[in-house]
């Protein structure tokens, strides 16, 4: 991070994601999460209210049935969220903003 410029834009956090989460402390505008697919859900409602209006949640592996329906279908019926799923990447990343 350092070497591209990016070490006042990027923070990384050594911990249990399934805590980490609900303890950041700041108001994210983007969101990458690849984690442990079974709790996609939990972890885009921990981080929900905290993402800044016009922010970005995006989530990986969600064509291959790893993001599984459920978490699927919450996001794209969230009215809050404006989503939609890029298929370029072989596993699929939905891209969902935060309506302002």
């Amino acid at each position: 991070m350092e070497e591209a410029g990016l070490t006042a834009f990027v923070e990384f956090r050594l911990g249990n994601a399934h805590e980490l989460v609900k303890t950041l402390g700041f108001r994210p505008d983007f969101v990458f999460s690849d984690a442990d697919k079974d709790w996609y859900l939990q972890y885009f409602l921990d981080l929900r209210e905290s993402l800044l209006p016009g922010g970005c949640y995006t989530t990986h592996n969600v064509t291959d049935g790893q993001a599984g329906d459920k978490y699927i279908d919450y996001l794209q019926h969230d009215p809050d969220f404006t989503s939609r799923i890029e298929r370029s990447s072989r596993a699929g990343v939905m891209v969902s903003f935060k309506k302002k």
